[in-house]
Parts: structure tokens; sequence; C-alpha cells
């Protein structure tokens, strides 16, 4: 009964609820639109051991989706970094509003988590994301049913929710990187011009996290490059044969008006 009572907890702290939990989610986008996304997940095993946060089963399905996992530890913290890459965000955007919940993030693969506007030259993308772990609040009184009221266990309970009742020792962020400054964006902490965007996330609320950012359309911008030096490259050459034609056309008048003044006096 104790093993499953701490199973519990685990899994609560495992979606941010109460604890000694690790959670920092970072966003890397890049200027060729390809993203590369990455989740720290972590338990303080001085409090919960050592303990797998994951079964195979739930690795199955996360690499699944796309994502890779690596074992995470540091210092006394031991969870797992999940890790995704996208090679273009327009696949993952739609042109209607949308709101994505980070707490669901490991469905990135296959969801649409940007609104789109697109233009001919750039595009720009806006997040609208949600931090939601209310939901799944785990409280005494509830924790206490599960038990059947085995008082032995109910103290053992009360020991965990007492040292992972203590919030300075949660880390919860979300931080996205990019290539230009943020057009607009209700982050925590901003810097380097809007281009580096932290949240502070919470665990008894709803996180609202959004952003909005612009993307070059690069094979566009190349293409319109690539037809105005052919159109300047064309303009030059019809102006350079025309000039080549003025000048031997020139050449071929002087050389009659020599030959008639030749044969007048003659």
């Amino acid at each position: 009964m104790k093993s499953s009572i701490k199973f519990i907890i685990i899994i609560c702290c495992l979606f941010l609820l109460t604890g000694c939990v690790k959670y920092n989610a970072k966003m890397n986008i890049n200027k060729n639109k390809s993203m590369n996304f990455s989740i720290v997940y972590a338990v303080d095993k001085s409090i919960f051991g050592d303990v797998q946060l994951l079964t195979k089963n739930e690795k199955k399905k996360i690499k699944e989706k796309g994502f890779t996992i690596e074992e995470y530890k540091n210092k006394n913290m031991t969870g797992y970094k999940l890790k995704i890459d996208v090679h273009n965000i327009d696949k993952i955007s739609t042109k209607n509003n949308n709101s994505y919940n980070l707490t669901n993030i490991t469905k990135i693969s296959n969801d649409k988590i940007f609104r789109v506007k697109k233009g001919i030259i750039k595009n720009k993308y806006k997040a609208n994301f949600k931090f939601d772990s209310s939901k799944n609040n785990l409280t005494k009184k509830n924790n206490s049913k599960e038990i059947n009221g085995d008082k032995k266990d109910i103290q053992n309970l009360e020991d965990i929710e007492d040292i992972t009742s203590n919030i300075e020792k949660l880390d919860l962020s979300f931080k996205v990187s990019l290539p230009y400054s943020a057009i607009s964006n209700n982050a925590t902490q901003s810097s380097d011009k809007d281009k580096e965007l932290v949240w502070s996330l919470t665990s008894d609320d709803v996180s609202n996290i959004e952003f909005e950012f612009s993307l070059y359309n690069r094979i566009t911008i190349i293409i319109i490059v690539a037809v105005i030096l052919i159109i300047i490259i064309l303009i030059v050459s019809f102006y350079k044969n025309r000039k080549i034609e003025t000048v031997t056309s020139n050449n071929i008048n002087k050389d009659i008006e020599v030959l008639d003044s030749n044969n007048n006096e003659s």
C-alpha cells in the first residue's frame, strides 16, 4: 500500500501539482522555420527514491510520436528528457484560432500548435498555450479514500505531502528562443530584445502563454531575388546588344559614306 501511495504522489508531481519536481520545457525556433523542442521531467530521488517515472509502454508511445527519450540526472533530481525536432513549423500550424495545452505536449508531432497568417515575404505566427495542471489535483481527502482508512499509510501520505508542499522547490518553466524579436508576448521575463522569453509556471492554476512572431519565407524570397536577377540580366543584355547593333550600324554607315566619297572623287 505504501508503494502505491508513493506512486500516486509521483504521478501528481509529474503533472506539476505540488512537490519537488522539475519541468523545464524549451522551444527553439530557427530562421529556416525548423523547431527544436525539449522537456525535462524529473523529481527529487531523495524523497521519492529510484523510481521509474515512465513505463516501457509509455516510453514506446512517446517514441511513436516522434520524441527521443534520454535519462536525466542532476544532483538529486532524476527523470527523463524528451526531445523532438520539427522540420517546418508550417506543418504544425493552422489558419484557425486554436489553443494548445502544454500538459499534453507529447502530441506536438501531430497537433496544430500555432496560428499562422501567411504572407508573400513572411508569415506571422501566434502561440496561445495553456499550462493547466489544476484538473489533476489530488487532495489529501481523496487520498484518504484511496487507501481505505489505513492509518499507517495515511501518516506516510501526510509526511510526503508535508515535504512536497514546499513551493520553493518547484522548478517549472517554459522558455522560447526566437530568431527575431517577438511581435508581442506575455512572458514573465524577456531578454535579447524579446528574442528570449521565459514563463514561470504554476502548479495550482492555469498559466496562459502567449507570444507572436514572424518568419521570412526564404524560398519565396530566393525565387523573387532570382527572378529580379534574371530580369536585370535580360535588361542589361538587351541594352548591351542594342548598343552593339548601334555601333555596328554607325560603322557601316561610315564605311558607306567613305565609299561614296571615294566614288565621287574618281
